[in-house]
């Protein structure tokens, strides 16, 4: 399961400077090859890293649960360790130890580490599955917290410009820092075909509306940040940090849904109208039906209800009136006058149950 595990000691004097970065170079960095598998593919990953002292931690196991994968390392306990920063490299193949992974998705790796002072996560990263024929380019503009994600994260008041230029992504996020002050974020770099990994900046000083021309302050290094595409319009992130600058610090991770900002967009049944296709899962192997939506009578102005009679196929949303820039938060779907699903991950172009196995996508016109 464990390929190779090397070990180096370097003095500890020389990354005294680099120790004073805190998040600046993480201590610990997770990769996978191929870095984007696709369903089902062998899978294998590292972990690069450096300990404080000349005692490296083990590995003990991998699990994987709840969509979400978790690798365990062991330090040593009791025992008498040399001063000395040493590095390390553990490769551990994937597909040996929790099998293949045969759904397309987004799926956090957490590293754990148990010593002497408890149990906590030192290092995080996204492992993106696609199929090798899926890519896609998000739409470049103001993203916002999506509501209706899987995520309680979201809310009012937090915003992402994303720019995507020839294979690479440049992104800033709008934040309140805990006394209510705006801080603004930066990342860029390549993205993959599906997902994006960058280091997260924050951006302190620079120029004032009614002031004098003055350039940005410091762009302090706060942690990472990995975002996952589902769609052209809809994406999850996820932020980690190291809580301090020690070695074996513990990483936080928070993750937020987002989804593309549309300030000209209303959810109402003109918007919702047009072609769709609902794609059923896990029935018959799988379908699609072209409806044709067109709006129905409804039962008032905070309620949505569209239907196409050919197919018997009829959405009936409700409408928060606050956020009607927003889609619908939640549809039921009845198919031949019988409920098939309630659609409560929704976009303008996708309207999508938490599962997954009942979607509504638009076709473009």
């Amino acid at each position: 399961m464990i390929n190779r595990i090397l070990i180096g000691g370097i003095c500890m004097l020389g990354l005294i400077h680099a120790g004073s970065l805190m998040a600046a170079a993480p201590w610990h960095k997770l990769s996978f090859s191929p870095p984007d598998p696709a369903p089902g593919e062998s899978i294998a990953l590292r972990l690069q890293g450096q300990m404080p002292d000349t005692c490296v931690a083990q590995f003990t196991g991998v699990s994987f649960a709840e969509g979400s994968l978790r690798v365990r390392l062991q330090r040593p306990v009791g025992v008498i360790c040399g001063q000395a920063i040493t590095p390390y490299t553990i490769d551990v193949d994937l597909t040996a130890a929790i099998g293949t992974i045969d759904v397309a998705g987004s799926y956090p790796v957490h590293v754990e580490l148990s010593d002497a002072s408890g149990t906590r996560d030192i290092a995080f990263a996204l492992l993106t599955v696609a199929d090798r024929n899926e890519q896609v380019v998000p739409e470049a503009g103001f993203w916002v917290a999506d509501r209706a994600g899987r995520f309680a994260t979201g809310g009012s008041g937090v915003g992402f410009n994303l720019e995507h230029q020839d294979g690479a992504i440049a992104l800033i996020a709008y934040y309140y820092d805990s006394l209510g002050q705006p801080r603004w974020y930066f990342s860029a770099g390549p993205s993959d075909r599906r997902s994006y990994r960058g280091e997260l900046l924050e951006i302190v000083g620079g120029q004032q509306l009614f002031g004098d021309y003055r350039p940005p302050g410091d762009m302090i290094a706060l942690g990472n940040i990995d975002v996952a595409f589902d769609a052209n319009g809809r994406a999850e992130a996820w932020f980690s940090q190291a809580l301090d600058g020690g070695v074996l610090a513990e990483v936080r991770v928070q993750p937020v849904s987002l989804v593309r900002f549309g300030f000209r967009t209303s959810a109402s049944t003109a918007s919702l109208a047009g072609k769709w296709v609902l794609v059923s899962l896990g029935r018959e192997s799988g379908s699609g039906t072209v409806v044709n939506l067109v709006a129905a009578p409804s039962l008032g102005a905070s309620h949505l209800r569209l239907e196409d009679a050919r197919t018997e196929v009829v959405v009936d949303c409700g409408q928060v009136i606050e956020q009607i820039d927003q889609p619908p938060a939640s549809c039921s779907l009845f198919v031949a006058n019988a409920r098939a699903a309630t659609l409560d991950n929704n976009g303008f172009k996708e309207l999508r149950n938490t599962e997954g196995n009942f979607r509504l996508l638009r076709l473009e016109n």
